[in-house]
């Protein structure tokens, strides 16, 4: 579901957790494992919708006018891709394969201010995907020559590989 456009920069976070492999005949590290892998993409929605409200929400039950929550053990996931436009022509594009919208929110009751919190997208892992491809993507450059939009991808491709 297209969302809409966001009112700050999106930003695609990836931290690598690293456990360090000594030895007693080294003083320095010997080497490195990856022992966890965190993947986000952080936005601010600029269109409020009630469909947004709900979707970026977690542990929500939707009250077809509202929402309430609480209690939902297993959140929903969603398929993230966020595309922006290059200085230079193309595009930038960055995919979650599966994600939460699991952050806090503030949402802002003021007549004065938009009520825009900025939501976080985390990736959780697909298993069936390859490894080394299994949270998303990231391309500093899709030459695409029409904005790429979530049409493009659709939920049966993303476990294949397929529409990236």
């Amino acid at each position: 579901r297209y969302i809409g456009s966001t009112l700050d920069a999106a930003a695609l976070i990836v931290s690598p957790t690293t456990f360090d492999i000594e030895t007693q005949q080294d003083t320095g590290n010997v080497g490195y494992v990856t022992i966890k892998e965190d993947a986000r993409i952080e936005f601010t929605p600029g269109e409020l919708s009630y469909e947004n409200l709900r979707d970026l929400t977690l542990s929500r039950l939707d009250q077809v006018t509202g929402i309430s929550f609480g209690g939902v053990i297993f959140p929903q996931l969603f398929s993230v891709l966020i595309v922006a436009p290059r200085r230079a022509g193309g595009f930038i594009s960055a995919m979650l394969y599966q994600a939460i919208f699991g952050e806090a929110r503030n949402w802002a009751f003021a007549r004065q201010n938009h009520q825009a919190p900025k939501v976080a997208a985390r990736a959780q892992s697909l298993t069936t995907r390859n490894q080394g491809d299994r949270l998303g993507y990231y391309f500093p450059n899709t030459p695409f020559g029409t904005p790429p939009t979530y049409a493009f991808v659709t939920p049966a491709q993303i476990p294949t590989g397929q529409g990236t």
